[in-house]
């Protein structure tokens, strides 16, 4: 598959989360509709909040604990959420890619022919 456009969705440090986009992609119409894309922001969001369980404010707190853990980052949860955003979405030819690959400053939705 080729792919016929990138649409880069910033992410808000400031909040934690991926951003909205003020105005819905123009190339999305069509193809989407405003809600499930919506939806699917909404579920990579759920991931890159903070979840303020006693075991994560043991490690927030203990410097120790935060050198020797090893998965830093979202990758897990988020590559399990992205399989099954990108399922559903299969059906419109369109992908989120993982945004460990842009440093987890935005994440890409790829459109394919």
């Amino acid at each position: 598959m080729e792919i016929k456009h990138k649409i880069k969705v910033p992410r808000d440090f400031r909040k934690n989360d991926i951003s909205f986009i003020d105005e819905f992609p123009l190339a999305l119409e069509g193809r989407i509709d405003t809600e499930i894309y919506k939806n699917c922001i909404n579920e990579i969001n759920s991931i890159f909040k903070p979840k303020y369980y006693l075991w994560n404010i043991i490690k927030m707190l203990s410097i120790v604990l935060y050198l020797v853990e090893e998965n830093k980052t979202y990758d897990e949860e988020l590559e399990h959420v992205l399989i099954k955003i990108n399922n559903r979405l299969q059906i419109n030819r369109m992908s989120f890619g993982h945004p460990k690959y842009t440093n987890y400053t935005e994440i890409i939705l790829y459109i394919y022919n």
